[in-house]
């Protein structure tokens, strides 16, 4: 299936990667990946990323949707043709829109499952709260 050509504005990325033992990742991929080993560890983590105005190319940003996303990922190198290839295998991704949700495994690959997400600022967040200590709020 030929996946549409769309545009839209990556709001922000979060990349989080962590140390995982290799055998524990075993049990997470399917064949013929393994995890890739950095220092004898395997690497996984979540990308978290808010994609705003994703519309097909051509269409006015009015009509585009948000979200907010997160993809858990684990490093990984397979074997092909010989040679070794190395990659991210996307266990499982969530979303926060219904539509991508709904089209996943069609129109946008791997299966979204639906979720609720909770994004606070930082800055605005400790900016509110040093408002209210002032009582200016």
């Amino acid at each position: 299936m030929k996946i549409p050509k769309i545009k839209g504005i990556i709001d922000r990325r979060i990349l989080i990667n962590y140390q995982v033992d290799s055998k524990v990742l075993e049990n997470y991929l399917p064949k013929p990946f393994k995890p890739k080993l950095v220092n004898g560890k395997g690497i996984a983590g979540i990308c978290l990323i808010r994609l705003k105005e994703i519309r097909p190319k051509g269409l006015p940003k009015q009509i585009g949707i948000s979200s907010e996303n997160g993809a858990h990922r684990i490093a990984v190198e397979w074997t092909e043709n010989g040679k070794l290839k190395e990659g991210v295998y996307i266990p499982r991704r969530d979303t926060s829109s219904k539509l991508n949700s709904l089209a996943g495994g069609t129109i946008f690959p791997g299966i979204h499952n639906h979720a609720k997400f909770e994004v606070m600022n930082l800055v605005e967040t400790t900016m509110y709260r040093l408002l209210v200590m002032m009582r200016l709020l």
